[in-house]
């Protein structure tokens, strides 16, 4: 509650607008409290003194506001940083995943076109042997041909088999590599929460950050 002004009084000298307010504060000894009351009540003075009094308290009061809204704005920008960092970090943790599926996505495919081409090949030669074969032989006996089919099956179960293990080889390889990077995202984003978590346990911390 503020006092009407007042106008100032020229006989009696006036609080300087300079004055600090530790000189306005001073304690009262114990031989003068109770004499201000009686001496100088009513007079200008007092009531200049008072008012003074009062207005270093407002601008103490509005001080204290400001610097509590400051620290509340600091506060919430620093919360807001940080929510922006873990946001922006679990977004390139998803893009690098992503990235990583394709990858290995486009390596499978171009494995197992590689595998398709091989046996394409391998289909080629047998046949192109067959026929330089019956070239060179004419017509070989039955049971020659039955011989060369069978080493030909052999040879070509042979290949099969050889394909089937290194598909299943590469197969393992791609699986341990997904397991990785799961457990790899998995501790990341561990690290992150735990991080967060700190930030907000810690008021020194996220002061730091």
């Amino acid at each position: 509650m503020s006092l009407p002004a007042l106008a100032r009084p020229t006989s009696h000298p006036a609080v300087p607008r300079s004055a600090s307010s530790s000189a306005l504060h001073r304690p009262i000894k114990q031989g003068e409290r109770g004499r201000p009351s009686r001496v100088a009540r009513g007079t200008p003075y007092a009531v200049n003194f008072a008012a003074e009094c009062e207005r270093i308290e407002e601008e103490q009061r509005v001080r204290r506001a400001f610097e509590s809204a400051r620290q509340r704005r600091g506060d919430q920008e620093r919360e807001r940083l940080r929510r922006q960092v873990v946001e922006r970090a679990r977004d390139e943790e998803r893009q690098v995943h992503q990235l990583y599926r394709q990858k290995v996505a486009v390596m499978e495919e171009q494995k197992r076109l590689k595998a398709l081409r091989e046996v394409e090949l391998a289909n080629e030669r047998y046949l192109r042997e067959r026929s330089d074969i019956r070239r060179r032989f004419y017509e070989p006996p039955a049971e020659v041909v039955n011989q060369r089919e069978e080493e030909w099956q052999m040879r070509r179960q042979q290949r099969t088999r050889d394909l089937q293990e290194r598909l299943k080889k590469v197969e393992a390889i791609t699986e341990q590599r997904r397991k990785d990077l799961l457990r790899l995202r998995e501790e990341r984003r561990e690290h992150v929460y735990q991080r967060s978590m700190a930030m907000q346990a810690d008021p020194a911390t996220r002061e730091r950050a």
